[in-house]
This record gives structure tokens, C-alpha cells and sequence, in this order.
């Protein structure tokens, strides 16, 4: 009788594991979506060279709804849009016809739709060893599609009159140091000149090139850990990623205050009465959501498997004092 006892109490013990395995795996598919972000269910545009489209982890049926940071970031915001980044896509017209340029065009019928767009795009300049160029003054162009700057600045130039209602975004690639394409070694001279034409254009840049401890510590971008081929991001490289870029997507729409002018001596009478005034509590509402541990696992899930402990030990308890 103690032995079925015995049996039936591990049965529920290994019920209880698993059902708190699944729990954890299902709450670990969902995203954790913020309807305070910015981001949320807004509609955004990526475009790209093949890192950018994620060429390699649209292999990995774990993630092919939601590959690369674009596709994560839609994702986890309950956003709507496109990821239309495309393998051998360039900035310059190096490549031909198949230019960041063309993927904007591509969505330009639906630009007053998109709130975001960002561009990734540099890479493939680089390893056809591309003419940088150089930023020219004015904002009429034209704009000379042979050379990196010229190519960027066409592009901007199509962005801001294609997408107006948009918020603009560049990313620059992190270093590639040891690919077999010697050339991509050093693309310090395309992202320097990357970064005065955002500035020129008033595009905000997410730099991850001149990020040395990014690099090195982080991405590791020396190794194959995060790269496949120390080019492509493996999923573990778009882990790395996508926080970062979204973190920076939420602040896109953020503009710059205006400097504050010298006021009256009654208006900062009134400022300070408004500033001494009992303040609204900013405390968030309590959540009817349970109570997570370490690592976000339920606390209940620790109560099950805890009670379930206590139940064996006591069983085992109760069957050595009956034999005894």
C-alpha cells in the first residue's frame, strides 16, 4: 500500500515539474509589450543590406516569425510594417540596381503610413571597396550615386520627401574585423563620413562602430560567437542587438527644447507656485499579474514544486518508519 502511496505522490511530483516547464516556456514565447513605449502598435519600415534581413537566422525555425531585430522589435511591440532588407544591398550604386534606395521605393505608395524608418546599409560599399566620397553642401543635390556619401544622401533626401511622417533612423554596423573580405576590416572612412550626413540631414545614428567596448566585450565581433561568419549575426548576435536598437528607436521622437527665454518676474512667481504645488503620485496602478521570482518565473511555480517536495519527504518518512 505505502509503495502505490509512494508511486502516486512522485507521479504528481513529475505532473507538477512539468506543468511548471510548460508555464515557463509558454510565458517565454510571449512578448513583453508595453503599451506606455512609443513603439506600441505603430507601424515601421527596415530596410538593409543581408545583415539587416537576417539572411542566416531565417533558417532557424524557432525564430522565423520574428528574424532579426526588425522582425523582433515588430514583435514585441504589436507593431505593424516590414523588414525588406535584402542580401548584397548597398548605399552607392556599386551593386547596381540593388540599393537601400530601391527598398525605400519599393514602400514609397504607403510612406505617409510609416511612423518609423530605419536604415541600415554601408557593408556591401565596403566590400567592393566603394569611393567614399564626400558631403556636399546643400539639400537640392544631385547627388553622385557612384560614391557612399553621395549614395546616402540620396537616400535621405528620398526618405525625408517619400516617408514625411515619419521618424528617421540610421544604424551603423558594428566592426568586422576578421572576415575574409579584407576590406570590411576598415570601414571607419564610409561611417565617419555616415555620421555628418545624418548630422547634416538631421537623422539620429545608433553607432555601433566606433563602440570599442561594444565590440570587443559585448558583440565580440573578433570571434564567430555572435557571427556565423564573422559577418552575419547569429540569433545570439540579434539577442544582443535588438534591445539596444529599440531602446534607441524610443527615443526618435524626442526633439530637443527650445532654450528657455528669461521670463517676468510674475511669471516666475507663477512657476514657482505651480512647482510647490502637492504633486500627482506617479506610482504605478498595482498589477493583477502574479508575482514573479528570480529569472520571472511565477512564484506559485516555486509553492507547487515546494509543497510537492514536502509530500515526498514525508512519504519516504512514513515507509521507512513502516518497514522499520
Amino acid at each position: 500500500m505505502m509503495k502505490k502511496l509512494l508511486c502516486i505522490l512522485l507521479a504528481l511530483v513529475a505532473a507538477f515539474t512539468c506543468m511548471a516547464g510548460l508555464t515557463v516556456s509558454a510565458e517565454k514565447a510571449e512578448p513583453d509589450i508595453d503599451p506606455e513605449s512609443p513603439l506600441y502598435q505603430k507601424m515601421a519600415l527596415f530596410v538593409g543590406d543581408s545583415i539587416c534581413e537576417a539572411i542566416y537566422e531565417q533558417r532557424d525555425a524557432d525564430y522565423n516569425y520574428r528574424f532579426g531585430w526588425g522582425g523582433r522589435i515588430l514583435y514585441n511591440n504589436d507593431m505593424r510594417g516590414v523588414n525588406l532588407g535584402k542580401s548584397g544591398a548597398s548605399v552607392s550604386d556599386c551593386r547596381g540596381a540593388n540599393t537601400i534606395l530601391a527598398q525605400l521605393k519599393q514602400q514609397s505608395p504607403n510612406g505617409e503610413k510609416y511612423d518609423y524608418v530605419i536604415v541600415h546599409g554601408g557593408v556591401n560599399d565596403a566590400w567592393d571597396s566603394c569611393a567614399v566620397g564626400a558631403m556636399v553642401e546643400g539639400f537640392e543635390g544631385p547627388f553622385d550615386m557612384a560614391t557612399f556619401a553621395g549614395g546616402l544622401e540620396t537616400t535621405f533626401k528620398y526618405l525625408k520627401e517619400t516617408y514625411p511622417n515619419a521618424y528617421y533612423g540610421y544604424i551603423i554596423n558594428f566592426t568586422i574585423p576578421n572576415s575574409r573580405q579584407t576590406s570590411l576590416a576598415d570601414m571607419s572612412a564610409y561611417f565617419t563620413v555616415a555620421k555628418e550626413i545624418c548630422d547634416k540631414w538631421e537623422i539620429p545614428y545608433l553607432d555601433f562602430y566606433f563602440d570599442d567596448d561594444f565590440n570587443k566585450n559585448v558583440m565580440k565581433t573578433h570571434t564567430d560567437e555572435n557571427l556565423y561568419d564573422y559577418i552575419h549575426c547569429r540569433t545570439s548576435g540579434y539577442e544582443i542587438l535588438t534591445p539596444r536598437i529599440e531602446a534607441w528607436m524610443e527615443t526618435l521622437h524626442i526633439k530637443e527644447e527650445p532654450p528657455v527665454e528669461e521670463s517676468s518676474e510674475e511669471e516666475s512667481a507663477e512657476v514657482s507656485a505651480e512647482a510647490s504645488a502637492p504633486a500627482e503620485s506617479s506610482a504605478p496602478a498595482e498589477s493583477s499579474a502574479p508575482a514573479e521570482g528570480e529569472g520571472g518565473i511565477p512564484v506559485y511555480v516555486y509553492i507547487l514544486i515546494a509543497a510537492a517536495a514536502v509530500v515526498v519527504i514525508a512519504a519516504v518518512v512514513i515507509l521507512v518508519r513502516k518497514k522499520k
